[in-house]
């Protein structure tokens, strides 16, 4: 049987991302780096022969797969499945501020990392679930093709996770940069990470597209809904 290629891909910068402030599913639009990254995505999947779209249904990933894949011709078809986690009233504000705010809800989602949920909020293993059934989904319907599934943080690396049989709570190690490309080949049911975080392409002969630096808080436990 064909092997099946899947690219996950990240949406591009947003303020929000600049300011570390919770997006959840706040729709929050790229900006103008975003923007610029989302066109370098054009020429990165230009020659992998893609042949079906998907995207979250948010502003911020929609409008990253739109001008990556800008002149292609393809279709993309929006999912509410592919969302980022929802942080219910943490959303909009930034950690030190939901710390100071709600320390005992912080607490006991941190003790129970992962099947604890903010309040008015989703839990991880929720997020793991739905995600990862899309994915699954997207991959059955296009067997022995390459597809692209532009999504966020969150989902992404729930789905890598889930290939490499890892527990949601550790989800948070793989890295996740804004626009980074990651694949996943599928060949007669068993799946393999082939890329992880690929951003080389960002980067070229030009100038840096972002004034943006990571910080080493990206990686944690609060980088998880950005």
């Amino acid at each position: 049987m064909p092997i099946t290629r899947a690219l996950l891909i990240r949406h591009g910068e947003t303020d929000w991302n600049r300011d570390a402030r919770i997006q959840g599913q706040l729709d929050i639009p790229l900006n103008e780096a975003g923007r610029a990254q989302a066109r370098r995505l054009t020429e990165r999947l230009r020659d992998e022969g893609i042949e079906a779209a998907y995207s979250s249904d948010l502003v911020r990933v929609y409008e990253t797969a739109e001008i990556a894949l800008a002149g292609s011709g393809l279709p993309i078809h929006r999912t509410t499945d592919v969302r980022e986690v929802s942080f219910g009233v943490w959303e909009g504000k930034r950690w030190v501020d939901v710390e100071r705010e709600f320390p005992q809800e912080v607490l006991h989602y941190r003790q129970n990392y992962g099947h604890s949920a903010p309040p008015g909020g989703e839990s991880l293993t929720a997020l793991r679930r739905r995600s990862v059934a899309a994915f699954q989904r997207i991959v059955g319907d296009h067997r022995g093709q390459t597809v692209v599934l532009f999504s966020h943080g969150g989902p992404c690396r729930a789905i890598l996770a889930e290939v490499l049989g890892l527990d949601v709570t550790m989800s948070r190690r793989f890295g996740m940069s804004n626009a980074s490309v990651h694949v996943v080949e599928v060949d007669e049911g068993e799946a393999r990470i082939t890329l992880l975080n690929d951003t080389g392409y960002l980067n070229g002969t030009g100038a840096p597209l972002s004034v943006f630096e990571a910080r080493r808080g990206d990686e944690s436990d609060e980088s998880i809904g950005s």
